[in-house]
């Protein structure tokens, strides 16, 4: 996702701009990406981005590919890709995304519904008898923790240490 906010970030063409002095009752359906710098009254549904500038005030709900919130949201979303919450974003409302972000000071009160259905399938880690299989990350698990008795063995020789001097 293109990062709007930041600086040097490429610019997205937005078929759709609703200015922070504007208003609008009634539903944005687009087929390319769409901002809202203004206040929303309705549902807003976008074949590609939508970002919500600082200073928006959306009452609708949001379906788009990828999704960047600044201002104001209360209603559900749903996206394709990312929804990442901005420092100043807050979102009251429910979403189901394929990734989610949120920057320390955004807000977020709702369900949330992370869809994993393109995620490649787990490894199966058991064996036909249904044991645990040992994989490479559980070998260096393994090989760096001590086990119990060599911690208390260590301790007993640190006190034995101390009572020696």
């Amino acid at each position: 996702m293109k990062q709007m906010f930041q600086k040097g970030a490429p610019a997205i063409d937005f078929d759709m701009i609703i200015g922070q002095s504007s208003s609008m009752e009634g539903d944005i359906k687009s087929g390319g990406s769409v901002r809202i710098d203004g206040h929303i009254n309705g549902d807003i549904e976008a074949e590609g981005d939508v970002i919500i500038g600082p200073e928006a005030d959306v009452h609708g709900n949001i379906s788009a590919s990828n999704i960047e919130l600044s201002g104001a949201v209360e209603g559900n979303i749903h996206s394709d890709g990312l929804l990442k919450i901005h420092a100043s974003g807050v979102l009251r409302g429910d979403i189901e995304v394929m990734s989610f972000v949120i920057d320390e000071g955004g807000a977020f009160e709702g369900q949330c519904n992370i869809n994993t259905s393109n995620l490649p399938a787990r490894r199966n880690t058991k064996d036909d008898k249904g044991n645990r299989k040992n994989t490479p990350s559980d070998a260096s698990k393994n090989s760096t923790a001590p086990n119990k008795n060599q911690s208390e063995s260590s301790n007993n020789n640190n006190n034995n240490n101390n009572n020696n001097k």
